[in-house]
């Protein structure tokens, strides 16, 4: 499946809640997939292939499918791999996709009470402030600026008013 530059492998770790060992052969087959897939995609869709793995109902509360989530997904070799160890009871399940879409290029943290097109940059937020001196911008932006120095810049860039301190 293609999402703009996103390249998104589904496969599922099969139904089987009490053998998290045993799906290593179907991991070298996704593994083995993917690397294939990489092979005519283009620059942009390579760095971005997913594997999204699916365990079995009712992994999420198993230690060991949880140890096996993480194994899996700490790897990037060949792409990234994330892992929905969904829950057993039917009502959570929703929420639950939500929550694994949410750690995936699919979230939309911009997206709130605000509206969607809130601000992402923060620093431009508080520069936007009307008590932030617009000299501030040049400082703040500027690569050349050391962390050192900054502090010093932009105190030594508030302009001074006549009589007062």
């Amino acid at each position: 499946m293609f999402v703009d530059v996103y390249s998104v492998l589904v496969a599922s770790l099969g139904d089987d809640r009490e053998a998290p060992d045993e799906i290593g052969q179907h991991l070298f087959q996704y593994l083995e997939r993917a690397a294939k897939v990489r092979t005519w995609l283009d620059a942009a869709r390579k760095e971005n292939l997913y594997l999204f793995l699916v365990g079995p109902r009712g992994s999420t509360d198993l230690r060991e499918w949880r140890d096996v989530q993480h194994r899996i997904e700490r790897d990037e070799r060949i792409c990234r791999k994330l892992v929905w160890l969904p829950p057993e009871e039917e009502s959570l399940l929703e929420r639950d996709a939500r929550r694994f879409c949410e750690r995936t290029f699919m979230a939309r943290p911009w997206k709130g009470a605000f509206g969607d097109a809130e601000e992402l940059d923060p620093l431009r937020v508080v520069l936007a402030a009307a008590q932030v001196p617009v000299t501030w911008y040049d400082v703040l932006e500027s690569p050349n600026v050391s962390d050192r120095d900054i502090a010093e810049l932009l105190v030594s860039s508030i302009p001074s008013t006549p009589g007062k301190k």
